[in-house]
């Protein structure tokens, strides 16, 4: 459980910055929004980064 536990906050570590760099300052809900995201939500939120035109619609919302 302690290496998925390490697995999961590496991969909520770099979707951050991967988001901060795309959109700039996170705001606080981003940081919980993916602490509580399981690990199919961060891959399609890694995977939507690229293309999606808002930090809100990275998360499938129109606005946040």
């Amino acid at each position: 459980e302690g290496r998925v536990q390490g697995r999961h906050e590496g991969e909520v570590r770099l979707l951050a910055k991967q988001l901060s760099r795309r959109f700039g300052v996170l705001p606080e809900w981003v940081g919980e929004r993916l602490a509580q995201g399981s690990e199919d939500e961060l891959q399609v939120w890694a995977e939507a980064v690229l293309d999606a035109p808002t930090l809100a619609a990275v998360f499938g919302e129109a606005s946040h």
